[in-house]
């Protein structure tokens, strides 16, 4: 078969289909070798409490569309609707747990630097004709104008 009707078939371009040709022998080797690793490798766990994982993570879902979140209100949110699902049995919320639920929903908390989530998007704007009109008055150049939103200042008495 022709590297162009390859290309075809699989949707891909005739480059790929070169490049594969030409590292046949790298290739086969890479996957033997990922294929002997992954015997050792263990399977994640399945979740005890399927219900409520499931709502608490299209709870997630949604939340994360307006708000950010972390680790503390994830937990919370688990007991309120372990609370809901089973009430009869126990369940603390504990790190392991949090860490596989995570890990099951690939979900990966990032922490951002400041404040800028909770932002006022709206009021941006009007800071800035302000600004501009302070800098004008106190004649004042950009290079003046310092972001201390995250600045330590050490007070000695």
């Amino acid at each position: 078969m022709k590297p162009s009707q390859i290309s075809l078939q699989y949707g891909v371009s005739r480059g790929t289909i070169y490049y594969i040709k030409k590292n046949q022998i790298k290739l086969n080797d890479s996957l033997k070798y990922s294929y002997s690793r992954t015997k050792t490798c263990k399977n994640l766990k399945s979740c005890s409490f399927p219900k409520m994982e499931e709502v608490l993570f299209y709870w997630f879902i949604e939340r994360c569309r307006f708000l950010s979140t972390n680790d503390l209100i994830i937990t919370e949110k688990a007991k309120y609707f372990h609370d809901i699902f089973y009430p009869a049995q126990s369940f603390s919320a504990s790190i392991g747990w949090l860490y596989n639920f995570k890990k099951r929903h690939g979900i990966i908390l990032r922490h951002y630097a400041g404040e800028s989530l909770s932002a006022d998007v709206s009021g941006i704007k009007n800071f800035k004709q302000n600004l501009n009109h302070i800098m004008t008055e106190m004649k004042l150049n950009h290079s003046q104008i310092y972001n201390a939103d995250e600045t330590i200042f050490y007070w000695k008495k």
